[in-house]
């Protein structure tokens, strides 16, 4: 500023501050550009990723369980061979090749368990009308084979026509029917029901015994892979029989549930989505 008032300029000074200006708005544009283009990372939609880790487990459960019979099979026949070329003098070698032989089986029954729970998630699914009464004959008379002689009635209630897969559903009605005659056998005559009801507006269809029933507050337990309530008390199975049928129910779209009171026996409900 001069004596007059009037300015004077000072070329660097001004020239200085607007480097710097320029500077912080080319820094700062800079920067904004950047976080302009950059993109949000995609989240992932933790059902997806679960679906994913479930057929990855499938997937490794299968090829497990498939693999494993090759040497059950090497186990099995070898054991088979042994036994037939025991000696009378070693007669007391017989029963330890008997116990080999019925682990092996076991073992079988368990990795066949396994492949079917497999099978259940990955083989398609055709819907179309079906009736749960032949199918549950059809069950009944194969499990009157293996205990001829046995006194069982069976009781149904309601029309029992779903629209859903015909397979998947025999084997739900086929692994329900097996845990109730399994656990009634102590009854005489030993009931079992298969009916429909509404409940709150939805159909509900449920299977019934009169065996040796549960503690009720440990209903959720029977779905668990291997687990057994009545461990101990000679009922045979691989601990997979109610896990099997809940996986089936979810693959049809529906709900499994149970009730049931120590020696007044067992209800299992279970829900079907339909196609109309």
């Amino acid at each position: 500023m001069t004596n007059d008032g009037s300015s004077t300029d000072r070329p660097g000074l001004q020239d200085g501050t607007n480097r710097a200006e320029q500077d912080q708005e080319a820094h700062s544009g800079a920067g904004s550009a950047t976080m302009s283009e950059q993109q949000p990372l995609p989240l992932s939609d933790p059902q997806e990723e679960l679906r994913r880790l479930q057929e990855e487990f499938d997937f490794f459960l299968c090829a497990v369980a498939h693999d494993l019979r090759a040497p059950l099979r090497h186990i099995e026949g070898f054991g088979q061979l042994i036994k037939s070329r025991v000696s009378p003098r070693d007669a007391d070698l017989v029963p330890f090749v008997d116990g080999l032989l019925a682990a092996a089986h076991g073992m079988r029954e368990l990795l066949e368990a396994l492949l079917q729970m497999c099978r259940v998630t990955q083989m398609p699914l055709t819907r179309e009308p079906v009736e749960m009464i032949p199918l549950v004959q059809r069950v009944v008379g194969e499990l009157q084979k293996r205990s001829p002689g046995r006194q069982v009635r069976v009781v149904f209630r309601g029309r029992l026509i779903v629209a859903t897969d015909r397979n998947l559903l025999y084997l739900l009605l086929r692994t329900l029917l097996e845990n109730a005659w399994k656990y009634s056998r102590a009854t005489s005559p030993t009931i079992i029901e298969l009916g429909e009801e509404q409940l709150r507006g939805t159909r509900v269809f449920y299977v019934r015994d009169n065996g040796v029933g549960f503690p009720s507050d440990r209903a959720e337990e029977l779905f668990k892979p291997f687990s057994r309530l009545h461990a101990g008390i000679g009922f045979e199975g691989t601990g997979l029989g109610l896990t099997l049928a809940r996986r089936i129910v979810m693959r049809l779209g529906g709900t499994l549930w149970a009730e049931g009171a120590p020696a007044k026996g067992a209800c299992f409900y279970f829900t079907l989505e339909e196609v109309k």
